[in-house]
C-alpha cells in the first residue's frame, strides 16, 4: 500500500510515532521496571552521553506515563533540553527514544498519548501471552536493562567496555508538509493537502546532494480525473531553499523553490493528495530517482521480512550512514504509514539507536530504538531504500575498522596517556586519496583537525592529559579534496 501522510496537525503524527514506537515482545518471566530502577537507568545514560558521546545534559525530573492503572513508562527531562523514555518493562529496550534538542512536553498531546497507548496495548499483549518468546524477545534487552540499572558513585563516570560509535546526523533540513511546501500541490475544495511525507523525506535526501542540478524528462498521471503534469528539465534553486521555513521569515523566491521540488517529487512518485493525508509508493523511487532525477541506478529496496534478524537489519542502514548515505525508511500496516529518513546513529553498551529525520519541521527527530525484535511482526511492514547517490558519489569512501585506545603512562613527574587511533583503507583502496584527516570533537561539539597524513599511513599517535576528554574520527580526502563522513568514536582505555 503507499506510504501515506497527513498534515502534521493532524492524524499521521500518531500513526508515524506508533510505527517507530512499535514493540514485539512477550516473556512469561519478564519483570516490572520501578520508577526507582528507571531512573537509575536515566542516570547511568546521562553518563554515556556525557562520557562516551561528549554531550552536555543533566537530568532534571521525571514522571510516569501510565494508562488505566498501568505503568508503561517513564519520561526524564534534559537540560538544557531533551528527554529520554525508558520502558516500563525489561523485556523492552530500556532506552527507547531521546531526544537531545526537543522538549516532550512540546512534542504535543497527540505524541503524548500515543507513546502511552502503544506502550499500554504492547505490555497486555505480553501479559496475555499471545506473542512468541522464542521469535520476539531478545535477551539483549534484559541485559542492558542490567547494566544501565547498576547504582555508580556519583563521581563515576559510566564504563563503557566497547568503543562507542557515533555517526553525527547529517541531514540539516527540518522540513515539513504544509505551507510553503505545498503550495504547487493541486486544490481540493479549495484547499492545499500537504505535499506527503515521501516527498518531503526524498526532497530533504535531495538537498543533502544538492543534486540534480537540474532533472529530466516529464511525467503526467490521472488524480481524481485530473492530469498532474511535471517537466522535470528546469534548474532546481538549491540556493534558494531554506533549512527551516517555520524559523525565518520566507521570500516569495524561497518558497517557490521549495514548493516547486515538492511537486515534482510528488507526480514523480504519481502523489494520492488528499486533505488529510497524501500518500504515494517509496519504492517508486526505483525508477523516479534515476529516470527523473539523474540519481544512479544502484539504488535499492528491500524489506525486513527479507532479512532474518534485527541485528542485520539495523546492519544494512548502518553502512549506508558510514558512506555518508541516508537512508528512506518507509513504515506501514494495512491502514496508514510513514516515511522518514535515517541519517545517523549511535551505539553504546546499553543502547543501539538511529537518528531519525521524522519530516516534521525537527518534531520528533530523536534517536529511536529499533532493536526491540528478532523477528518480523506480521501486521507491520518495513522497508529501506538505499544506495541512494549522484552517479560517482562514493568515490571517497571513509577508512574502515577505526578504532582508538590510550595507556596509562606514569613516571616520578608526571602521568599522561599514550594515545593511537588506527584504521585501515576503504575496500575500495586509498590509491585516489591525497590524505587521511585525524578529527578531534571537543565537549562543546567544536571539531578541529588534529592531524593530517599521507595516505600510506594508517595510524597516528599522540599524548594527552585525559583521554576521555574528546571524541575522534577519521576522514579520507582525495584529490579534489573531497572528504568522506566523519564517524566520531572514543578512546578505549586498555
Amino acid at each position: 500500500m503507499p506510504v501515506l501522510s497527513s498534515a502534521p496537525e493532524v492524524d499521521m503524527k500518531k500513526t508515524g510515532i506508533f510505527l517507530l514506537l512499535l514493540l514485539c515482545a512477550w516473556l512469561a518471566f519478564g519483570e516490572h521496571v520501578s520508577f526507582d530502577d528507571a531512573r537509575q537507568v536515566a542516570v547511568n545514560w546521562i553518563k554515556t552521553l556525557n562520557s562516551a558521546f561528549k554531550d552536555q545534559v543533566t537530568l532534571t525530573t521525571g514522571e510516569i506515563l501510565s494508562r488505566e492503572g498501568i505503568a508503561v513508562g517513564y519520561v526524564f527531562h534534559f537540560s538544557p533540553a531533551g528527554y529520554m523514555l525508558v520502558a516500563a518493562e525489561d523485556y523492552l529496550p530500556p532506552v527507547k527514544l531521546y531526544s537531545l534538542k526537543n522538549d516532550f512536553a512540546r512534542e504535543g498531546r497527540d505524541f503524548e498519548d500515543q507513546v502511552i497507548g502503544t506502550l499500554s496495548s504492547l505490555i497486555r499483549k505480553v501479559n496475555a501471552k499471545t506473542l512468541d518468546p522464542e521469535r520476539y524477545f531478545l535477551k539483549s534487552n534484559r541485559d542492558n536493562f542490567s547494566f544501565l540499572k547498576m547504582e555508580r558513585p556519583q563521581a563515576q563516570m559510566l564504563t563503557v567496555p566497547n568503543p562507542v560509535q557515533d555517526a553525527v546526523p547529517f541531514l540539516r533540513t527540518a522540513w515539513n508538509q504544509g505551507d510553503p511546501y505545498n503550495l504547487k500541490c493541486p486544490m481540493i475544495n479549495g484547499r492545499r493537502p500537504p505535499c506527503g511525507c515521501v516527498a518531503t523525506a526524498f526532497a530533504q535526501i535531495f538537498y543533502h546532494y544538492r543534486y540534480p542540478g537540474a532533472g529530466q524528462g516529464s511525467h503526467s498521471y490521472i488524480w481524481n480525473e485530473k492530469t498532474l503534469t511535471a517537466h522535470f528539465d528546469h534548474p532546481y534553486k538549491w540556493d534558494q531553499m531554506l533549512l527551516n521555513y517555520q524559523t525565518t521569515t520566507a521570500s516569495t523566491e524561497q518558497k517557490e523553490a521549495i514548493a516547486q521540488l515538492m511537486y515534482d517529487v510528488g507526480v514523480a512518485f504519481e502523489m494520492d493528495y488528499g486533505l488529510r493525508g497524501s500518500g504515494a509508493y517509496a519504492t517508486e523511487a526505483l525508477t523516479a530517482l534515476p529516470s527523473f532525477f539523474k540519481y544512479s541506478d544502484d539504488i535499492k529496496a528491500i524489506d525486513r521480512s527479507q532479512v532474518s534478524t534485527d541485528s542485520q537489519w539495523f546492519d544494512i542502514a548502518q553502512q549506508q550512514v558510514d558512506k555518508g548515505l541516508p537512508v528512506a525508511f518507509s513504515i506501514y500496516n494495512d491502514d496508514s504509514g510513514h516515511e522518514v529518513v535515517i541519517d545517523g546513529y549511535r551505539i553504546s553498551q546499553g543502547a543501539t539507536t538511529f537518528h531519525i529525520n521524522m519530516g516534521w519541521g525537527g518534531s520528533y527527530d530523536a534517536y529511536y530504538s529499533l532493536n526491540n525484535i528478532d523477528g518480523f511482526e506480521v501486521d507491520e511492514w518495513q522497508i529501506f531504500i538505499y544506495d541512494i547517490y549522484p552517479p560517482g558519489y562514493l568515490d571517497v569512501q571513509p577508512p574502515q575498522n577505526t578504532t582508538g585506545e590510550a595507556h596509562l603512562n606514569e613516571s616520578l613527574f608526571f602521568s599522561q596517556y599514550v594515545c593511537r587511533v588506527s584504521w585501515e583503507a576503504s575496500p575500495s583502496g586509498d590509491t585516489n586519496l591525497s590524505k587521511y584527516i585525524v578529527l578531534q570533537k571537543d565537549s562543546q561539539g567544536n571539531v578541529a583537525a588534529l592531524s593530517e597524513v599521507l595516505p600510506q599511513v594508517k595510524e597516528y599517535v599522540f599524548r594527552s592529559a585525559d583521554y576521555n576528554a574528546c571524541s575522534y574520527a577519521v576522514v579520507a580526502v582525495d584529490q579534489n579534496g573531497r572528504q568522506s563522513t566523519a564517524k566520531f568514536f572514543s578512546l578505549v582505555l586498555r
